[in-house]
């Protein structure tokens, strides 16, 4: 599992220790959670990473260890309350497929998020309203009612999150699955570039829909010198 982002779930009496000896021995990242603060922060200052949720933490993870008390809490993980359908992909290496091909779609949804927000603004219109009106029409999404609303509209881009270096990581496996397909995955290609460039810009470890500043910050055509 060399290289691999592991997630550990449950950093108590038995769990902490363990979590920092993968810490300090894994050559790849390693983020942890649990309910209580104080061995996260311990956690933290040793090189793990602290996910903001289960789901954060699974959205990013290609193995994840569970140290809990008991059988109770390992099903309130793993199917929460229930509202969670468990799919069943294929043989063995189908379900990292499609979770890293549902993560190739969701950093192209990101994207085209992005480009939207930056060209309304450009038109006058709040990115809140924005954001309403897409989210009661045909273009909404879970990445829009996430990424979009929680993330762009108010800016936060933490450090800590699933940041933009494990999502180029990931959508790097994406683009091998589809060259071993004979598949041009173009949108894939092109929120690599702006992934690439985030990194260059010093945004690596933040959360990855701030790749939505970039998109932001580019300026529109200038007409060629010369021209009237």
């Amino acid at each position: 599992m060399s290289g691999e982002h592991i997630g550990f779930v449950g950093v108590g009496v038995m769990g902490e220790p363990m979590c920092r000896n993968l810490v300090r021995k894994h050559d790849g990242p390693v983020a942890a959670y649990d309910l209580d603060p104080a061995p996260l922060e311990r956690l933290a200052a040793d090189g793990a990473a602290v996910a903001p949720s289960i789901a954060g933490l699974a959205e990013a993870a290609e193995l994840i260890f569970l140290s809990l008390p008991s059988g109770r809490e390992v099903r309130a993980v793993c199917l929460g309350d229930g509202g969670q359908d468990v799919t069943h992909c294929g043989p063995v290496g189908s379900g990292q497929a499609v979770k890293i091909l549902n993560n190739m779609i969701l950093f192209q949804n990101v994207r085209a998020l992005a480009e939207g927000l930056a060209i309304a603004r450009r038109q006058g219109i709040e990115p809140a309203t924005f954001l309403e009106a897409v989210g009661r029409s045909s273009g909404d999404s879970f990445a829009l009612r996430n990424h979009g609303m929680k993330a762009m509209l108010e800016e936060r881009f933490p450090e800590g999150a699933f940041p933009v270096t494990y999502a180029l990581k990931d959508l790097d496996y994406a683009l091998e699955l589809a060259a071993d397909s004979g598949i041009d995955a173009e949108g894939a290609v092109l929120v690599k570039a702006l992934f690439a460039e985030a990194i260059e810009n010093g945004l690596g470890a933040r959360y990855h829909p701030v790749i939505a500043t970039l998109i932001d910050r580019k300026r529109p055509n200038q007409p060629e010198e010369g021209s009237s």
